[in-house]
Formats: structure tokens, sequence, C-alpha cells
């Protein structure tokens, strides 16, 4: 489909839902969670149909647009997400009821990664660049594994070698050349030993012939087999030999490209079709501004017996004609309004009398209140349907032909441009008549005489109140730094954590790296303890949770958008490449602040605080950013550490204060993210839960999970896929019960160990059996213990209501006594 097609798809659709949302706006509904599910998978079909018009779009006039559109949708999307998490009290929804209704299957309500966040990054390769130099520069790299937790910092310096190292590397090296050399030999005498064949003419003559004419009947062929491929419509595509992937990579590096050249062209059309309107209309526009401002001007002198005002009135505001001296009757009603104004402040007393009351009793008005209610309106409804009606107006039947000739429509871009021209004339009228009237009123007060000079030294004296822009000098302690100066600052900082090796380059990812498959056979959760998510969940949960809020700044500022995410599960089970996913996704940069970093390199509290200071200065400064603290356990729990005589994690302890400070002055604006590893929430449970706003648990694979996760990994490694491509010797169903528990980093390390280089070279004589497995399997002991923990802790975390509790009276009465706990440990 082309960006046309999914633009008015997605429009379409957002109109219907409009209009929906117009009509249930007074609906009162005892459970409105069924209803705000479908809503949701809605707007997420909306959202992916804009999405993908935006990543396919070659015009950038027309991606502005889609843009706007997208910021509401997504903004909408937020909206329901927070409202459904409050009614389900957890990130994990159940859409059966709505996969069923609808007829589709969970891959189509799947979330798209915000691939558009990424274009409108402002000065990404740039700083691109700068962090790459840099790390040439001080030799820094980063080592990652695709599906595993590792972290490793190294350096491009070799390390030094013992003699026996060395001299078995020699030997190596010099067996392999010796053996190149003996085969190089033998390929040399067996050709030798072919040419010295001796043969007679006629039969030198029959192969010669034989092998021309084998020849010519394939061409003649493959020719016959194209003419007709192309007759029936069924050639084949270009590059069939190619890898899709690299074709696909390809062919959005040659959108990216034509994207990026008419945005040039679109830019510049607005600076240089701005400066034609100035010079063709801005003459005319002059002239009736001057014309609207003189006889505004003079409805003013008539109406305030022939006195001029100071200054240039508005003409763009309805003209206000009365003067300073109002009849007698215009000052008694404004009188009486006054009094009716102090008439409301006594009933606001009387509400205040009232509401009293009823916070000390608890009857009638309570049970009154706690009825349904309708929901609120949307704050991006108006948005959506200025957008909307931008799109019926403008694009839904416009001629792209034009844009053939150059890629934006040139009426379009003066529509845009004439409010701007009409400002930058009107402050030149401004100017012109703030001088004439300062020469009229100049010539009107020396005529006056002493008199009205004397009024004009008192009214000097009420100007005297212009001290208080001195208040504003007590403002620039907040500081207004220069944007040069603050650069030099941001860059000479980063060079500083990128030679501490705490500005990296990691692995790039993908969401979609993170493989699983929806639990189609799971049990339901167990009511009154969150439900386990699957890995498909998880996928959702960071592109709707994390990726689309840092997205939409703009959304996020309505909407609460998180500023710290807490990954916690089994060791190797993918927390490092999640992070890894979301800084890649969103074009962040990634500062190491984990304790296997920063130990033993800062000494003191001031070296720690001025390294956080540092960290969140720059992550601001050149967002988006990810804070990565792996084992961020020990960052939260080492006080405790300290105390008992240990100072393994004493720098670590260091930055929790400052960590919670540095994360409060985080806005949606800045882009800023904390991500913290743990494989044991136990070691620091409250201080945890308190300081992340989304702790997201990452279980054991489920069983559907393990089957794609076998098939990838096989894959990968160069084995088949182990879904009907192994003998009969092999059952998956078999190594998939007996690897129940394990981690993706389990399951990668049983294949890698299963199918080595010389195993794979084998495959085609010797097909793969599961006893092969078995061995290994019994070798590795799953995580029970620590997944246990893990889900102890996300209970915790994400506590669910109890199903048992009392619905009426006894939630109000502990929610009362818990206040007043709370109120008890404020005062200790």
């Amino acid at each position: 489909m082309s960006a046309d097609t999914h633009w008015r798809d997605g429009t379409v659709n957002l109109t219907t839902l409009v209009q929906q949302e117009s009509v249930d706006a007074h609906a009162i509904l005892d459970d409105p969670l069924p209803a705000f599910i479908e809503k949701y998978v809605r707007y997420i079909n909306v959202y992916s149909s804009l999405e993908s018009a935006i990543f396919d779009c070659p015009y950038h006039q027309k991606v502005l647009l889609m843009k706007k559109e997208l910021d509401a949708v997504v903004g909408r999307i937020l909206e329901i997400v927070a409202r459904m998490k409050e009614l389900a009290h957890t990130a994990v929804f159940d859409l059966s009821a709505v996969m069923e209704e609808m007829n589709v299957i969970p891959s189509e309500l799947s979330i798209p990664v915000p691939r558009f966040a990424l274009d409108f990054l402002d000065g990404l390769p740039e700083r691109t660049a700068l962090i790459d130099s840099l790390i040439k520069k001080y030799e820094v790299q980063s080592v990652n594994g695709e599906l595993f937790d590792q972290h490793i910092a190294v350096t491009s310096k070799p390390a030094a070698l013992d003699l026996a190292s060395a001299i078995r590397i020699i030997q190596v090296n010099e067996r392999g050349r010796q053996g190149r050399l003996r085969a190089r030999m033998l390929a040399e005498l067996r050709t030798r030993e072919l040419a010295f064949i001796p043969l007679d003419a006629d039969t030198a003559a029959v192969r010669i012939q034989s092998t021309v004419r084998r020849f010519l009947a394939r061409k003649a062929f493959q020719a016959r087999v194209v003419e007709d491929s192309e007759l029936f419509e069924m050639a084949p595509p270009e590059h069939e030999d190619e890898d899709p992937r690299t074709h696909a990579k390809e062919i959005d590096a040659a959108r990216k490209v034509i994207q990026l050249e008419n945005k040039k062209a679109y830019e510049a059309a607005l600076e240089s079709i701005k400066q034609n309107l100035l010079e063709v209309e801005g003459p005319d526009i002059r002239a009736d501004l001057m014309m609207r401002h003189r006889q505004a001007l003079l409805d003013y002198r008539d109406a305030n017996d022939g006195k001029l005002p100071k200054e240039p009135l508005n003409i763009f505001e309805e003209p206000k004609l009365e003067g300073d001296g109002d009849d007698d009757g215009k000052k008694g009603k404004k009188g009486k309004k006054g009094k009716k104004g102090k008439k409301g402040k006594k009933g606001k007393k009387a509400g205040k009398k009232k509401g009293g009351k009823k916070g000390k009793g608890k009857s009638k008005t309570e049970e009154e209140d706690e009825g349904p209610k309708p929901e609120p309106q949307s704050q991006f409804l108006h948005p959506m349907v200025d957008t909307i009606v931008e799109y019926f107006d403008k694009w839904q039947d416009h001629d792209d032909t034009k844009l053939a000739r150059q890629p934006y429509d040139v009426e379009y871009v003066k529509d845009l441009k004439r409010p701007e021209v009409t400002d930058i004339v009107h402050q030149g009228v401004v100017e012109v008549l703030q001088a004439e009237l300062d020469n009229l009123n100049s010539a009107s007060a020396s005529k006056g005489g002493k008199g009205k000079k004397g009024k004009k030294g008192k009214k000097g004296k009420k100007g005297k109140k212009g001290k208080k822009g001195k208040k504003g000098k007590k403002g620039k302690t907040v500081a207004e730094v220069d944007p040069a100066e603050a650069k030099r600052i941001s860059e000479q900082n980063l060079a500083e954590l990128v030679s501490e090796t705490i500005v990296r380059a990691p692995t790039p990812a993908r969401l979609t790296d993170f493989i699983g498959d929806y639990p189609f056979l799971n049990p339901p959760p167990t009511p009154g303890e969150p439900p386990i998510p699957s890995y498909a969940d998880i996928r959702d949960i960071i592109a709707r949770d994390v990726l689309l809020p840092l997205a939409v700044p703009e959304a996020s500022e309505i909407v609460s958008a998180p500023k710290s995410l807490l990954l916690f599960g089994a060791p190797k089970c993918g927390k490092t490449l999640l992070a890894r996913a979301i800084a890649t996704e969103m074009g962040a940069m990634w500062i190491d602040l984990s304790p296997a970093t920063i130990e033993g390199r800062f000494q003191g509290k001031s070296q720690t605080t001025q390294l956080v200071q540092m960290a969140f200065q720059v992550a601001k400064a050149l967002h988006p950013a990810v804070i990565y603290i792996d084992e961020v356990e020990k960052v939260m729990a080492g006080k405790a550490k300290g105390k008992k005589g240990s100072t393994e994690s004493e720098e670590s302890s260091r930055i929790l204060k400052d960590l919670q400070t540095q994360l409060k002055s985080v806005k949606p604006a800045d882009r800023v993210l904390v991500i913290g590893c743990t494989s044991n929430p136990a070691a620091a449970e409250k201080t945890l839960a308190s300081f992340f706003d989304i702790a997201q648990f990452i279980p054991a694979p489920d069983s559907a999970t393990r089957n794609k996760l076998l098939a990838e990994l096989s894959r990968k490694h160069g084995g088949p896929w182990l879904l009907g491509e192994c003998g009969p010797k092999f059952d998956l169903t078999i190594i998939n019960k007996a690897t129940a528990g394990w981690t993706v980093g389990m399951l990668e390390h049983l294949v890698t160990t299963v199918l080595p280089p010389s195993r794979v070279r084998a495959l085609e004589t010797r097909p793969l059996a599961s006893e092969e497995f078995i061995g290994e399997i019994s070798k590795c002991v799953p995580h029970h213990a620590v997944e246990e923990q893990c889900m102890a802790f996300n209970k915790k975390a994400n506590p669910m209501p109890d199903p048992n509790a009392p619905v009426d009276e006894g939630k109000k009465g502990k929610k009362g006594k818990k206040g007043k706990k709370g109120k008890k440990k404020g005062k200790k």
C-alpha cells in the first residue's frame, strides 16, 4: 500500500472514532473497561496506518500534517492506556474478547515501533559523529551479545602475552600456512596430470561441440522461460538471490535519501516563498494595515475627546471605544458586579463549610457521589479534529502530479507563510505609527503648558515600577546560558565521560530481536496476583509505555511519561537486550552508571556527585539518552552493605541520592530514561519499587516462545530450523518440555554446544537426534529460586486488588487507616 492509502485509511478510521467519542461523551457505564479496550484496539489500528504513512511518504509537506495527526492519536492512546491501567490494575490487558469480535490475530494488535522518532531528531547525525570520534580517540569499544546480558568494556590495545602463549600462536599459524601450501601444491599436480592426458582430434572435437551445444541449449531454454513468465506475469522478482532483509534495507536507505532531499527543498522553499511574499504582497498588506490602524486611531480620538493613545492600538482585537471618563451608570453596573463578586466569596466559604461536614460524616452524600460518572473529554480531541479537517480540505483530492515537478505545493506554502509575513509587515507599521504618535503627543504636551508637564512627572514616578525588572536579574541565577557556551560545556563533559568509558556505543539491537510468541495455551492469571507477561506482551509494553511517550514528548507533558524503567528477572533473560533495543529505537546516547563501571574510579562523595550531575547534564543537552544501571540493587542497597564494613559497592551506594535529585529535574521534553536491571530485587525491594516508575518482570520463556527461540537460535548458528526440517529421531516437543524454566541465555548455550560448526557440516549425512540435546540438558540447572524471588517482588511492585476483600465500607476504612499511618511516619 502507498503512503497516501495508509493516510486515507487512518484518517477515515480516525474520523469514525472521533464521531463515536462525541456520541459516547455523556454515556455512563458500570464497567467501562471493555469499552476502553475496544477504543484502544481501534486507535492502535489508526496509529499503525499513520506510522506506515509517515515512514513511506517522500513529501515533507504531507509528513508534517501526518505527524501532527499522529501526535494527537498517540496522546489519546496514552490517555486510554492510563485509564485502562486504573481499571485493570495491570499493564497486561486481556484482548481475547476484542480479537474474537473483530476477527483478528494477536500479531495484528501489536504496537509498531515509532520509526518516525528518528526522523524528527534534530542534530542526530552530528551527535553520533561526535560520539564516534571521541570513542575512536579514547579507544573505547563495547561488546554486547545479541541475546545475552553481556556488557564488557574492552580497549583496542592488545593484552600482553606470555612466552608460552606467543609460541603457541606462532605454531598454529605456521602449521596452517604449511597446510595451505601443501594443498595448493597437490592441486597443481592434479591439474598437470589431467592436462597431459593425450586425446585424438576427433575426441577433442566431439567434447568441444557437446560443451558448446549444452551451453547454447541452456541459454535458449532460460530465454524461453523468461519470455513465458513475462507473458503470464510470473516473472521472478529482482534480487532473487539476495537476502530479502538486505534488499529491504537498501530500499529503506534509498527512501531516506529521497525524503531528506525533499525535506531540504521544502525548508529552502519556506524561506524563498516568504521573501517572495514580502516583495509581491508586502506593499498591499502594509497599505491595508496602515489604513486599519489610522481608522482605529480616528475612532479612539472621537471616543476620547480628541485624545490620542500613547501607542498603536491592537487592530486584531475588537475595538474598545470606552474612554477613561465613563458615565455613572456604567460605574454603577461595575460596582454591582463587584458586590456580586463578594457574594461569590461568601458562597465559597459556605461551600467549604458544607464540604467540611461531608468529610466528617459518612452517609447519603458519599453514597450519591460513589456512583459511576461519565468519562472526561479527551484533551487531544480538538487537535485530532483540526488535522482531520485539514486533510479533507487540502489533501484528500489533491493532484499529486504537481508534486512530481517540485516536492511541495506552492499555494499551501503561501497560505502557511502569509501570517508570518503579515506579522513582519505589521511590526514595521507599528514602528512607524509609534514614531508619529510620539511626535503628536509631544507636540500637544508642549502646547498644554506646565500643568500638563507636572502631570507627566507624576506619571513618570509611577514609571519607577519598572524597577521590578531587577527581579529578572535574580532569575538569571537559574541560568540564562548562551547556547554556544552550553554546547561547549556539554561537549567537554561528553569527552570526559567517554574517556572514563561511561558513554559507550553499544551493539545496536531492535525490539523485534526480543523473540517471543503469544501465549495461546497459557492458563488464566490467578485472581489477586499480577499476570505473568509473555515475551510478546513485554514487547508491546515497552513500545506502548516507554517508546511512544519518548517519541512524542508533547503528549507526555499532558499524560505523564515514565522517567525510569526497572527490568528484573533471572540471569540472561534478555534485560540488557531490551535496554539496548530501547536506546537503538529512540536513537539514544548510552550512558553507563553500572557499579562495575564506576567502582574504583571515583573516590569521595564530591566526585560521585559530580559524575551524576555531569551524566544528566550531557543526557539533557544531547537527548535522547538512556542512563543504564546494571546490578541496580547494589546502588539501591549499597548503604546497608557499607554498614557491615564492605567497600565493594561504596561508590555505587553514594550515587543514590544524587540519582533521586537529578531524576526529579527531568522533564518530558528532556527525553531522558533511566533503565535499571537486576536479578536480585529482594536486596532493595522498597527502594526499587519507589524509585522506578515502571517495574517490568521478564519471566522465563513459555512453551510457544521456547519453540520460536530454539528455531531462531538454530538458524542463527547455521543449523536447521528445528521445525520439521530434522530427521525422524528428533522430537522438538521433548526438547521443549525438558527446557521448561530455562532463560534465553541457557537456550543459546544449549544450541551453541550441540551445533558447533563441525556438527552443522555433518547434518546432511547424519541428521540431528533428540539424544544429542538430552545430555547437555541434564548438565544445566534452571534458576527456579531466582524466578520465584522475582515473582514475589513483582507482586509487591505491581500489586493487584484482593478479590476477597469487601467492596463497600471495608475499603474506605482501610484507606483511612493507611492515611493515618502515613501521617505518623511522616511525623517521625
